[in-house]
């Protein structure tokens, strides 16, 4: 009876992690369709003059906006599995918590260092709003990355003990106003202030050497 509960209760945890990589691509296919739609009016770009409906991936004049959804719905879905894990599953969640925590941090390491967009003449304001996101998104870094060493030391020595796990709890609670913060003002920065649809205000490959 016990195993066939923590069949299925492994079961129900993979289906939620499912879920959530499927929303994580619907969301961040929708964040490259807005950074498209916002600037209609703009000059068209290479891929309308062709005739094709649909962009590829080397239109976009950056990737960032795809690849930050991954923190953005890791990280506090990780931090809401945890809570429910201190105080009804032990180790079935532990591993869901686990690999999805690391594909947070994972997903916040690419949108820090290998997508992270090179701007460029800012408004003095939206400069500010830049600094501010980026500070939040280097804390999220931060935050997710020790959570995640943590939470690899808790399940595999510590064996999830409860203070550790609740310890580890706190670190993401942190770490998920950091990534919401820091998304706010991403969000400020494009739908606001106008930066980076069709790659305004952002560096081109020319000019960042």
């Amino acid at each position: 009876m016990i195993h066939n509960l923590q069949i299925t209760q492994v079961k129900v945890l993979w289906l939620v992690l499912f879920l959530a990589l499927a929303q994580t691509v619907s969301f961040a296919h929708e964040g490259e369709q807005t950074e498209k739609s916002d600037s209609a009016s703009h000059q068209a770009s290479a891929y309308q003059s062709s005739g094709d409906v649909q962009a590829e991936f080397s239109d976009f004049p950056n990737l960032h906006p795809l690849v930050v959804h991954i923190p953005i719905v890791m990280l506090p879905l990780a931090v809401v599995l945890q809570l429910i894990g201190f105080f009804v599953f032990s180790r079935p969640i532990s591993w869901i918590v686990l690999g999805i925590l690391v594909l947070g941090f994972l997903g916040a390491y690419a949108a820090n260092n290998w997508t992270h967009p090179h701007v460029t003449e800012l408004p003095d304001r939206v400069q500010e709003v830049y600094n501010r996101h980026d500070t939040y998104a280097a804390w999220t870094l931060w935050l997710s990355g020790i959570a995640a060493v943590l939470k690899i030391a808790s399940h595999f020595l510590l064996k999830s003990v409860r203070w550790a796990e609740g310890v580890i709890a706190i670190v993401l609670l942190a770490c998920t106003y950091t990534v919401s913060v820091a998304g706010h003002y991403g969000s400020q920065l494009v739908h606001v202030e106008g930066v980076g649809p069709q790659g305004n205000y952002l560096e081109t490959e020319a000019h960042s050497h």
